[in-house]
C-alpha cells in the first residue's frame, strides 16, 4: 500500500497553516516495479470501452462508467495473477 501523508506546520510558507504533502499518492502494483499492471490496464482500455458501449445506449455514462471499472480494478489489483500469459490473464480477471 501507499505511505502516510505527511503533515506539518506550514509556518515557513504560512504562519498557522498546516501543509499536507503525500510521499507516495499511488500504492504500488503487485509485480516488482509496478508497471506491468498499469500496463495491462492500459492495454485493455479499447475492449473495456467497446464492451460498455454494447451495454450501455447513453453516450454520456460509458466514460463514467468505464472510469468506475477501472478504479475496481485498480483496487483488487492485490487479487491478480500474472500467469504464464499475462494479458490473456488480466483480460479474464478484468472481465469478471
Amino acid at each position: 500500500m501507499g505511505k502516510a501523508a505527511n503533515v506539518s506546520p506550514g509556518a515557513d510558507i504560512h504562519p498557522g497553516v498546516t501543509t499536507i504533502t503525500m510521499s507516495d499518492p499511488f500504492p504500488s502494483a503487485p509485480d516488482a516495479d509496478g508497471g506491468q499492471f498499469v500496463n495491462l490496464l492500459i492495454e485493455i482500455q479499447p475492449q473495456l470501452r467497446s464492451f460498455i458501449g454494447h451495454l450501455m445506449p447513453m453516450v454520456d455514462s460509458r466514460a463514467d462508467l468505464l472510469q468506475e471499472v477501472n478504479m475496481v480494478v485498480w483496487k483488487k489489483r492485490d487479487q491478480f495473477t500474472m500467469g504464464d500469459d499475462p494479458a490473456k490473464a488480466f483480460r479474464n480477471w478484468a472481465y469478471t
